[in-house]
């Protein structure tokens, strides 16, 4: 499992306003510790330091903390397309790959993602597909 001092979230330009950092709090819970512009735009305003159940809506608050603690327990990374609307009821499908992170190299206090949000045109009542989810062991994937 890659620690945090093996990235440096400036050697990945090309995804420093979708990156995200969640770190767990001394409570046992995530919360976002480094957010790019376009995270913190998209969700209005700073995200630095709030849980998902200060982000999102309940349900999908829910949804979001059940794949953080997901992907740290069984140290997996993951890639997640969904279709979503936004506070103003536009549509989006949101895409998202992430992966734990560890300071000690046993624990993964740390998750680290890019996400991408491509906003649909206005007219798109439903979602159009599913949503796609995929999940692999860190020792599954290529060196």
């Amino acid at each position: 499992m890659p620690a945090m001092a093996d990235l440096d979230p400036l050697e990945m330009p090309w995804a420093l306003p979708h990156i995200f950092i969640v770190a767990r709090n001394a409570d046992g819970r995530f919360a976002y510790q480094l957010v790019g512009d376009a995270m913190n735009s998209r969700f209005g305003g700073k995200l630095k330091g709030k849980t998902a159940d200060q982000v999102f809506e309940k349900d999908y608050a829910a949804q979001t903390e059940a794949r953080w603690e997901d992907t740290a327990a069984h140290l997996r990374a993951y890639f997640r397309k969904s279709f979503h609307r936004t506070s103003d009821n536009r549509p989006v499908w949101a895409s998202r790959v992430s992966f734990p992170l560890s300071d000690d190299g046993a624990v993964a206090d740390r998750i680290i993602g890019v996400a991408h949000f491509l906003e649909l045109d206005n007219t798109t009542r439903n979602d159009p597909y599913p949503d796609i989810n995929r999940w692999t062991a860190l020792d599954q994937l290529p060196s």
